[in-house]
Order: structure tokens, then sequence, then C-alpha cells
């Protein structure tokens, strides 16, 4: 009976990560709608984008730090229902103001998800299958990211925007509601974490400051700008530069996705063998090249170039799971979740930061051609993974053997 429980736990959860994925990633493919509908600069539309992510950064260290306290099946519950009421809202909203709020909605549920998941499943799967369970639901979420970029696009471009994402938040709510219920109504396997144990403290995190500063900039150089890049300007991009419509660009969206998938189960297993430093400084060296060709060449790249691209970009943000290895095998059990918390709003604020930085350069410079200006902005985005690779150069090379207490 535990057993069957636990399974249906975990179909429950996944289900869930999957849709919140789909309506995370999904406005991307309508930002050049919403510019035309609203008469707005790329500069105003990544208000839309900066609204939710800045949000998601603000309260991931609070919830990491109250999720135990505050019971995680509940607010893992009032996340998915958050995510779902800010989709219905956004695809029934008249005003892009109405447009930014119902973001900010979708930000503060974003950011009860994932970790209260982890703490959901910890209470039903032991350390040695946890690990495969966290990493299937992860899977679940890149699967929702992939239905969002092409299907999602032939479905909006039949019947237009507001009829999908309206019906994507109502099937979002209802399953937040049956979450809860079954949350609620279940016993899991393993006793909760006595809060009194969870003791997190910030100066211990900083006490040697480049084991928590590598892993921040490793994140903020790997995940946000592809996060930012995917999640609002790349179905433009691939418009000025290409004349691609929403579904041609979905079709690249969903190859980058395809590497997001893949990188788990490739770097997993080499940076156990061969430590976290090598494999990440790979990936970052690779990233940067890819986004620096992009950079360089975008006007004329051939398509299956651009298609490489999109897969090395995809990979290097899915192989951003060896920020939270590596904190992992730097820091104790006590200050795990602290640690993971901070490298994830550093993710998280550089997926603020791209999406604004790419607005403003496309905004600006009314003398440069359009492509000129997508240059420019795809060139601000190199930075940030030559940061990232910069940050990998400071992560040990061998997994560290940590006791449960010091620092």
């Amino acid at each position: 009976m535990k057993r069957s429980t636990a399974w249906l736990i975990f179909v429950t959860v996944s289900a869930m990560y999957c849709l919140v994925f789909m309506q995370r990633t999904g406005p991307g493919l309508i930002a050049q709608k919403l510019m035309e509908q609203y008469a707005i600069a790329p500069t105003t539309l990544s208000l839309m984008t900066v609204a939710q992510y800045l949000t998601y950064a603000a309260l991931q260290i609070p919830v990491g730090l109250f999720a135990v306290r505050m019971h995680p099946e509940r607010l893992l519950a009032l996340g998915a229902f958050c995510d779902g009421l800010g989709t219905i809202l956004f695809g029934t909203s008249t005003s892009f103001h109405a447009i930014i709020f119902s973001r900010v909605i979708v930000g503060i549920g974003d950011a009860m998800v994932w970790l209260n998941i982890v703490l959901v499943l910890g209470k039903w799967y032991d350390a040695g299958v946890c690990g495969r369970i966290l990493g299937f639901v992860g899977m679940s979420g890149n699967l929702g990211a992939i239905l969002s970029t092409f299907p999602l696009a032939w479905w909006i471009a039949r019947d237009g925007y507001r009829e999908p994402f309206v019906a994507l938040g109502v099937v979002l709510v209802v399953v937040s509601l049956l979450s809860a219920w079954l949350l609620e109504h279940t016993t899991p396997v393993r006793p909760p974490l006595a809060t009194g144990l969870y003791r997190p403290n910030i100066q211990t995190v900083f006490h040697k400051p480049w084991d928590m500063m590598a892993p921040i900039l490793a994140h903020w150089g790997f995940m946000g700008p592809f996060l930012g890049f995917a999640s609002l300007f790349a179905i433009p991009m691939l418009h000025t530069l290409y004349g691609m419509n929403a579904v041609q660009g979905g079709y690249y969206l969903a190859l980058a996705l395809l590497g997001s998938l893949m990188a788990g189960p490739i770097v997993g297993p080499l940076s156990d063998r061969f430590g976290r430093k090598i494999p990440y400084l790979l990936v970052g060296i690779v990233d940067v090249l890819a986004w620096g060709t992009f950079a360089a060449f975008a006007p004329i790249l051939p398509r299956f170039i651009l298609a490489a691209i999109f897969l090395v970009l995809g990979f290097a943000n899915g192989a951003s799971v060896l920020t939270f290895a590596v904190i992992r095998d730097t820091f104790t059990s006590n200050n795990i979740g602290l640690a993971s918390g901070i490298a994830n709003t550093a993710g998280f604020l550089s997926a603020v930061c791209v999406p604004w930085g790419i607005g403003f350069l496309l905004s600006a410079g009314p003398g440069l051609d359009i492509s000129a200006r997508d240059q420019w902005a795809l060139a601000y985005v190199t930075l940030f993974s030559a940061l990232g690779t910069l940050g990998t150069l400071k992560i040990a090379g061998k997994a560290k053997k940590k006791s449960a207490v010091g620092a």
C-alpha cells in the first residue's frame, strides 16, 4: 500500500511540475504578438519576465528557510494553485499592467514549487532512490517545456493565445487541489524532519567565499541566460533574423530543451567519475563558444549550425544541475538547503537581467539595423556565460566528504 501511494505521489508531483514548466516558458511564444497588441517596446515587454523571475528570486531564500516548518505539502499545493491562477489571469488580461500582475502571481507560485517537491519526495523515498526520483521529476519539467514550444505554438496559431493559457491555468488549479487533498490524506513512509535540527547559517555558508561564489557564478552564467532568453526573446529573434513564425521557431526551442533533457544523464556520471570541475568547465567553454558564434554570425548562420547552437545552449542549461552537486559536495547537511537556495536565486536574478538587457539593447540605437541590435543583445548574453565559466574554474576538482557538523 505504501509503495503504491508513493508512486501515486510521484506521478502527481511529476504531472504538476510538467504543467508548471509549460506555463513558465509558454509566454515567449507570443512575445511578438504582445508587442504589437499593446504597442510596447522590447524593453517594456521584458518587464513581464523581470516581474516573474524577480519575484521568484526574492522568495527563494525565505521559502528555503521556512519550508520545513510550514508543511511543504501545503506550500507545494499553494504554489501550483498560484501558478494556475496567474496563468488564468494572463490569458484573460486586457492590459499590459494586468499581464505583469499575472506574472508576479506566477513568480510567487514558482518559488514554492521545486524546493517543496524535494522535501515532499524526501519523505516518501530513501536517499538511495530519491536522487533518481528527483531526476525523473526534473525530466517531466523539461517535457513540459518541450510541450510549450511547437505543440503550444500550433494551438495558439489555431485558436489564439487566450484559450490555451486559460485552459492550462484551469488544469493547474485542478491538479493543485487534487494534490492538496492527496498529500493531506496520506502518511509518508519517513517521518518529517525535526525543525529544531534545521539551523541554516548564512555566515557559515560564506565562511570560505569561493565555496559559495563558484556555484553562484556557474548558475548565474548557465541557467539564467538560457531561461531568460528562451522565455521571452528567442522566438522574436528567430522571426527578425530568419523570418520564422512561432511554430517554426518552436522547433528550435524544442531542440534546445531536448539538449536540457539529455544533459543530466550525461554530465552527472561524468562528474561522479572525473570530479565536478572538469565536466562543468568543458560545458562552460562550449557554451561561451555557442553564444559567441550566435552573436557574431547571427544573420548568416546556416540552419544546421543554428540548430547545433540551440542544442548546445539547452545542454548547458541542463548541465547546471551540477551546481547542486557541487553544493552537496561542499557544504554540511544543515546548510545544503540554504546554499542551494542562494545559488538558485543567482540563476533567477540572471534570468531577470538577461531579458531586461536584451530588451534595452533592442530598443536602443534606432540608427542600427535590427539584426545588428540582435547581435549586440546576444553579445551581452555571452558575457553572462563567460562569467559562469570563470566560476567553474574555482570549483574543487574532486568531491569533498563533509560531516554533518562544522563549516
